[in-house]
Parts: C-alpha cells; sequence; structure tokens
C-alpha cells in the first residue's frame, strides 16, 4: 500500500510539473504577409500598377488594399495588377499595396510615380488650325505636316527632310538635308562651340557659321554669324540677356568685316510665370539644344516657328512671353508687343490675345489658341 501510495504521489508531481510546463510556453504568433514587389508604369494621365504575390506563413487567403495619396480606392482586391486613370498630368503620386490575411494582419509596400507632360495638340493662328501628332508611346510624330522619327536609342533622328547624326556621345554632330549640310562642334562640357551650313539655292550656296560664347551658368551669352550668299557677306552678332531661366534682352549688331560692329536692333523681353508649351514639347520631346533655334539663318527650316525674334523666343524660354518691345538701331522705339492669357489647371495657356503698336504703321492684333 505504502508503493501504491509513493506511485500516487509520483503521478501526481509528474501531471503537476507537465502542467506548469505548457502554461510557460509562449502561444504561437500568426505572422504577417510578406511585402510585395510593386512595378508602376506611368503613360499620359494613367498609371499601371503590378505586383508580386505576398506570402501567409499560415496559408491564408489574402487579398490587397490598394491606396493612392491616403484613400483607399480598392479594398480586398484579389488581382496582381490595377490601372489609375483620370489622373492629373504632370503630377507626383505616391500609395501602398496592403497585403491582408484573414486574421487580420496587413504589410504595406509603398510605391510613387509622376503622370507625364501635357503635350500641345494643335494650334490655332492665322485662321487655321496646325497639327501635331504623337505615337503609341506618346512621342511626337508629326510637326508642322513633318514626320518625326527616333532611332532604337529614343533619340531624335530626323525632322521631316532633316536628318540628325550623333557622335558616340549622343550629340547630333551633323544635320543633312538633301544636298544641304550643317554640323555641330561641341567643347569637353558638351555645349556647342560652333555650328557650320551650307544650304543650296539655285543660284547658288548660302554658308553660315555661328561661334557660340557661355557665362559661368551655361547660358549662351553671344552669337556670332558669318554668311556668304553669292557677292553678299558679312557678319551678325547677337548678344544675349537672361532673367532666370528666360532670355530679356537680344542686341543685334552687324559688321562687314567681323572686327567692328554697328547696332541694328535691340529686342527687351518680359514674361509671366506659367508654362510654356512650346518649351515643354522642345526639352521633353525632342531632346534638343534650344540654341539650335536662337537663328534667322539656315537651321532647322523643319521646326522653324518663322524668321522674327519672338517665334525663336516661343522656343527657348520657360514661361510665356508677356512682352517685347523693339528698338531700332538709334535706340527708338520701333514696336511694342503686348500678350494676354488665358491658362488652364496645370498652367499652360489655353489662348493669348496679342497687341502690337508700332511707332509708324498704327496697330493690330493677332490671336492664337492652344489645343491640349
Amino acid at each position: 500500500m505504502k508503493i501504491l501510495n509513493n506511485l500516487l504521489v509520483l503521478v501526481l508531481i509528474a501531471v503537476i510539473l507537465g502542467a506548469c510546463k505548457n502554461d510557460d510556453e509562449p502561444a504561437p504568433v500568426n505572422e504577417k504577409p510578406t511585402a510585395v514587389n510593386v512595378s508602376v508604369e506611368a503613360f499620359k494621365n494613367e498609371a499601371a500598377l503590378s505586383w508580386t504575390p505576398s506570402y501567409d506563413p499560415e496559408g491564408t487567403p489574402l487579398t490587397y488594399d490598394i491606396e493612392l495619396g491616403g484613400n483607399i480606392v480598392e479594398d480586398s482586391y484579389g488581382n496582381l495588377s490595377y490601372t489609375f486613370t483620370d489622373l492629373k498630368y504632370e503630377t507626383a503620386y505616391s500609395g501602398r499595396i496592403i497585403a491582408r490575411d484573414g486574421d487580420g494582419n496587413a504589410t504595406a509596400t509603398e510605391f510613387s510615380f509622376t503622370t507625364d507632360f501635357l503635350f500641345l495638340q494643335s494650334y490655332e493662328q492665322f485662321g487655321g488650325e496646325f497639327f501635331l501628332q504623337y505615337d503609341d508611346r506618346n512621342r511626337l510624330s508629326i510637326i508642322h505636316e513633318h514626320v518625326v522619327a527616333f532611332d532604337e536609342g529614343g533619340n531624335l533622328s530626323a525632322i521631316g527632310p532633316d536628318r540628325f547624326l550623333r557622335n558616340s556621345s549622343g550629340l547630333i554632330t551633323r544635320i543633312e538635308t538633301g544636298s544641304n549640310l550643317g554640323t555641330i562642334e561641341y567643347d569637353g562640357f558638351g555645349k556647342i562651340i560652333e555650328t557650320s551650313t551650307n544650304f543650296q539655292y539655285p543660284s547658288g550656296t548660302a554658308v553660315a557659321r555661328r561661334n557660340h560664347k557661355y557665362d559661368e551658368d551655361g547660358r549662351l551669352i553671344q552669337v556670332v554669324e558669318s554668311y556668304s550668299f553669292a557677292a553678299l557677306r558679312g557678319f551678325k552678332r547677337k548678344t544675349i540677356s537672361y532673367n532666370g531661366e528666360n532670355i530679356s534682352e537680344v542686341v543685334t549688331e552687324h559688321s562687314t568685316d567681323g572686327i567692328n560692329f554697328s547696332p541694328d536692333r535691340r529686342v527687351v523681353y518680359t514674361y509671366d510665370t506659367q508654362k510654356n508649351p512650346w518649351y515643354t514639347l522642345l526639352e521633353e520631346q525632342l531632346g534638343l539644344d534650344e540654341l539650335y533655334l536662337f537663328s534667322d539663318n539656315y537651321f532647322f527650316h523643319s521646326i522653324d516657328l518663322g524668321y522674327i525674334e519672338p517665334y525663336a523666343t516661343l522656343w527657348m524660354s520657360k514661361n510665356n512671353l508677356l512682352s517685347s518691345t523693339w528698338y531700332d538701331n538709334t535706340g527708338a522705339q520701333e514696336a511694342s508687343y503686348v500678350y494676354t492669357y488665358h491658362y488652364n489647371e496645370y498652367g499652360y495657356p489655353i489662348d493669348y490675345t496679342m497687341e502690337v503698336v508700332y511707332a509708324h504703321r498704327g496697330t493690330g492684333t493677332d490671336t492664337m489658341r492652344f489645343n491640349y
């Protein structure tokens, strides 16, 4: 009996010790789902998301919440891709993909993107409408009835009859238009130091050579151009001043020997603080240095908006012209142009009215409408 009692005591002790041991063990942890990898591709005013599946260690079925700008746009979503539509152009967005299991656990992965630029589709002026077209990658394909082409690397290779040849660094060094030829030379920083063009006319060959000078900020401040055509020979010098990123003044002089220059004209510009659609097009689509367009010589006829200074300036300045005032070689005012705009929500002009006052020829008006 004593042995039996001892056995019962031992069993009871073992049971108590086992119970204590089980009480000390932590309960199993329900782990969170794993993070996903998110890819984003923005196109125009849309953005396509895709992500890798999340994994739940307990094997619980997962769903996803899609968040944009702090707002849930989809919850309990079961797919691995989603497209945002009808977004704002030229806008930075951020969001999260949140993987959730059935036990209330969640893991969030952040993403961000910026929508495309709002590009000009057409403009209306002089009683007509002039169209720009874009391909399925939103790249410019037609401008002013000229076909625009890009090479396999996405670099501009042609506009209408103009063909652009590049060096190993990707810089345009040669331009061919039929029998016409332009060449470009650069310094060690990739800035244009000289351009040369040979343009064939039925009556002869026109030759123009331009030398460029820059300030310490890398902005073009002087162009000296020599030209010859038949018996006509001479030099032009343009001195350029800036207000921020915009051209504020251009002084044009002429010379017969390239040494002694006499004044021709001075033009003073003012600007608004809104976005210039031409500048956006030039910088983001064509990838051309704006310096190519600063001339009334024989370069780039296919994208030339005209041979007078305001049209060239439209392409080159980040903001829109509010006024341009022209002075002759004596310093007397020749003309004054004043622009009044209306803008869209993105800060681009939708139209303008230009009023001009000529010193000796009265007044005039012009309008332009921009369509995006």
